[in-house]
């Protein structure tokens, strides 16, 4: 597996164990993804064949709970068909198995990665904020708002869209 880097180092990723990443802190989702793991909790993408994704993510150190059921670890936007690299999109949930996570604490975040080479947290976002990343399809922009996070009361979750600039 390589290295989970920023935009200026390449160990800066803070929110995986591959960066700056301590003890009792996950993989991101772009390195979950490259394991295979949590293949029941998420949602690949690939705007060639289906529409946007509105729903709710949870963190990893919820994956198991009961009220998992219907909500996402993380989002996987296939870049292929576009030439560009995938994105990943995740809810880094600082408790559990990752109490420890130096970065991005309960924040919404976004990774690129093309293959299996290094991946790059490109933002992370809280309630209410976006991010968009352009010309992702051709002219058109792929984007990331966040609609809500919700850490008392149960699982700490975060409703997101997922979609193309005019879908």
């Amino acid at each position: 597996m390589s290295h989970s880097a920023n935009a200026t180092w390449e160990y800066g990723d803070g929110s995986c164990n591959m960066g700056t990443g301590k003890v009792r802190t996950c993989f991101n989702p772009a390195k979950s993804s490259q394991l295979n793991w949590y293949s029941d909790r998420r949602i690949i993408l690939n705007f060639a064949r289906r529409g946007g994704f509105n729903g709710t993510l949870i963190g990893v150190p919820h994956y198991r709970h009961a009220s998992s059921v219907g909500k996402y670890v993380y989002v996987k936007v296939e870049g292929y068909p576009f030439r560009k690299p995938d994105v990943f999109v995740g809810f880094n949930v600082a408790s559990g198995i990752n109490v420890n996570t130096s970065q991005a604490k309960n924040r919404v975040t976004v990774h690129t990665q093309f293959g299996s080479n290094v991946s790059y947290l490109v933002k992370d976002l809280g309630a209410g904020q976006s991010h968009s990343i352009p010309n992702y399809k051709g002219t058109t922009a792929l984007n990331i708002r966040v609609n809500s996070i919700i850490t008392s009361g149960g699982i700490p979750v975060a409703n997101i869209d997922v979609y193309l600039t005019g879908c």
